[in-house]
């Protein structure tokens, strides 16, 4: 089974890791401070913040927690900007057995 092409880069990515850095920032933390508390190392944090390394869900929330961001404002900016863009979102189709494939 293979998986959809991971886009760390997407403009939808982009918006959610500007606003952890942009978290980060505000809290006078460097990316040394925030992976201490995260409990990574400083070049886990360098590499989502260069946009070159996705973030899972639970990871993503852990680090809106950490920096004090309500994640579903967020979440709903995204949403409704994907929403207006369908462009981005691959075609699916539908198998006989009902289940969805992303092409």
């Amino acid at each position: 089974m293979s998986s959809a092409p991971r886009h760390p880069t997407s403009p939808f990515y982009k918006i959610a890791v500007d606003r952890l850095i942009e978290a980060r920032i505000a809290k006078s933390w460097s990316q040394y401070d925030l992976a201490k508390v995260w409990r990574r190392h400083q070049s886990i944090v360098a590499k989502v913040e260069t946009y070159q390394r996705n973030l899972e869900l639970i990871e993503f929330l852990n680090l809106c927690t950490l920096l004090d961001i309500d994640p579903v404002p967020l979440v709903a900016q995204i949403h409704k900007q994907i929403k207006l863009d369908q462009s981005v979102l691959p075609a699916a189709t539908a198998t006989p057995k009902g289940n969805v494939h992303l092409k």
